[in-house]
């Protein structure tokens, strides 16, 4: 606690000075008088002042007064020689805290302290309710002008009345002519919300609205923030005299936005600037074309300001996905040629690439199209799609949150990589179930007649794809599988030695017995005397 003591009596105030500091308080300046003591008010800001009433120049009950008519609530304590009725009327009616009669004793200065220091507390609660109630305050009033400026850019039919009420209930005022809507985008958005927290997120963007509004103030424009979900909208006052210059008196600004942010706040933002109206009634042109403005991030890249071009777009472009490419994404998928599908992809977004503009409407409709058909492939083949990638919306909502082309080219290659490698899981699983139900085939019909085309066709594949599908599965072919289970049934027969050789190559389906004699011996070792008779 800060104290200050006046007093035109030496004795007094080292007595008193003398207590306090037996009470523990250090921080203490004396005054001789009034006059003095305002000087030392000013600088020192006390906490508690105690003061003689009877001073020259100016005693304590004019320094109690002066306080007063200037607003400051500095606790006061007043001294007297005298127990006179009028003296202590004055003093409290003028808000005093206490009447000391001297001699100060250091038990009434205790009482006195141990009062001051509830007095403050009580003004401090005070002080912070009031703080909080007009911060609060604030904050709605700054929600409201922040709600009411998205409707202003953002609406076409609000009634210019309604529009003008609102501007004043709002203080909303234009000091200007020419007006611009900004759309800033923190660049990578996707990446940074899985980083940060929300409270984290909306700290980056009151620090990009921060930026903004100081470089825009520097420049002599007024900017009113908006709330944008992957950063900030900002509507743009500026004088119209400056709006038909080649340059927009825009780009300055809003290119020392962009670096400021990245050297304060360590992000990359994307500026799309809208087109320049002198009607604030209509301003929604503006927004969307800022909007526009910021798509062109997908070609250029982020880390940019890019004004709003009005190209003539030939949409005849752009390809569709035409019943050719569906069925040549279909063949690479069933083949499990990643890179042919891949290379598909490729080839579609190829044409964005050649522009100066990017129609985005061609190319959320191109985003969408591929992910249809992703999905229905993966139906076609038996995986389903939901389970492993999501529903179509979600793929499309997500893909859109690439900021360049690139990225979305490898949004679907990470897409598709996840697809192809479920694919050969399925594929798997599928051919061991039917090279197992070959092989049942084969153990049921050894005896007769059996041909990679015969078992082929018992299972409904071509000849060519069970033959690779069956290697791949038993690590050998087709016919050395066929010939080794029919000469392992063929040493069965003839360890039971119930057959003569010529009748046991028949009964394992060898119509051809020297042939069985050549492939008994080639696999065994031995003919199939020699193995009967061992």
């Amino acid at each position: 606690m800060k104290i200050l003591v006046v007093d035109d009596e030496a004795l007094v105030r080292d007595s008193v000075i003398q207590s306090l500091e037996g009470l523990g308080y250090s921080d203490i300046e004396q005054a001789e008088d009034g006059v003095e003591a305002l000087q030392l008010i000013a600088h020192h800001r006390p906490d508690l002042i105690i003061a003689d009433i009877r001073m020259p120049r100016m005693d304590g009950i004019e320094l109690l007064k002066t306080l007063k008519q200037m607003n400051d609530e500095t606790l006061f304590v007043l001294l007297s020689g005298y127990d006179l009725f009028e003296y202590v009327q004055t003093a409290l009616d003028l808000g005093a805290l206490s009447y000391l009669l001297k001699p100060v004793s250091a038990g009434q200065l205790q009482i006195v302290i141990h009062k001051s220091k509830e007095k403050l507390q009580q003004q401090d609660r005070f002080h912070e309710s009031n703080l909080l109630m007009k911060i609060k305050m604030n904050q709605g009033v700054s929600s409201m002008r922040r709600r009411f400026v998205r409707e202003l850019v953002t609406q076409r039919s609000n009634p210019e009345n309604y529009l003008r009420h609102r501007l004043q209930e709002l203080e909303i005022s234009f000091a200007h002519r020419a007006f611009c809507v900004l759309s800033i985008s923190l660049d990578r958005y996707v990446v940074l919300i899985e980083r940060f927290s929300p409270n984290e997120m909306s700290l980056i963007k009151y620090g990009i609205e921060n930026i903004a509004g100081e470089i825009f103030m520097n420049h002599g424009f007024s900017s009113f923030a908006f709330d944008l979900e992957e950063g900030l909208g900002l509507l743009v006052n500026f004088p119209d005299e400056e709006s038909n210059a080649e340059i927009s008196p825009l780009m300055k600004p809003c290119i020392e936005i962009k670096d400021s942010v990245l050297k304060f706040l360590q992000h990359e933002v994307t500026i799309g600037v809208g087109t320049t109206t002198a009607d604030f009634l209509h301003l929604i042109r503006s927004y969307e074309t800022s909007h526009s403005a910021l798509s062109q991030r997908l070609i250029r890249g982020g880390n940019c300001v890019i004004p709003f071009d009005n190209p003539n777009v030939r949409r005849d472009k752009f390809k569709v996905l035409s019943f050719q490419i569906e069925q040549e994404m279909l063949s690479a998928l069933e083949k499990g040629e990643q890179e042919t599908a891949m290379n598909i992809v490729k080839e579609l977004y190829t044409p964005f690439f050649s522009l100066d503009y990017v129609d985005r409407a061609s190319l959320l409709k191109l985003n969408f199209q591929i992910i249809i058909l992703l999905h229905k492939i993966l139906e076609r083949l038996d995986v389903e799609p939901m389970a492993l990638l999501g529903d179509e919306l979600t793929l499309y909502e997500e893909v859109n949150q690439c900021t360049h082309i690139d990225e979305i080219i490898e949004w679907f290659h990470d897409t598709l990589n996840v697809s192809f490698k479920a694919l050969q899981q399925a594929r798997d699983k599928g051919n061991k179930r039917i090279v197992e139900k070959a092989r049942r085939y084969i153990h049921d019909n050894y005896a007769n007649e059996l041909s990679l085309e015969s078992v082929a066709e018992h299972i409904h594949l071509t000849p060519t794809y069970f033959s690779n599908i069956f290697k791949k599965e038993m690590n050998e072919n087709f016919v050395d599988y066929v010939s080794n289970y029919r000469i392992e049934k063929a040493k069965e027969l003839l360890r039971a030695g119930e057959h003569n050789v010529i009748a046991t190559a028949g009964m394992v389906g060898f119509s051809n017995v020297k042939y069985f004699y050549k492939v008994f011996k080639k696999r065994t070792g031995f003919t199939p005397s020699e193995y009967k008779n061992r």
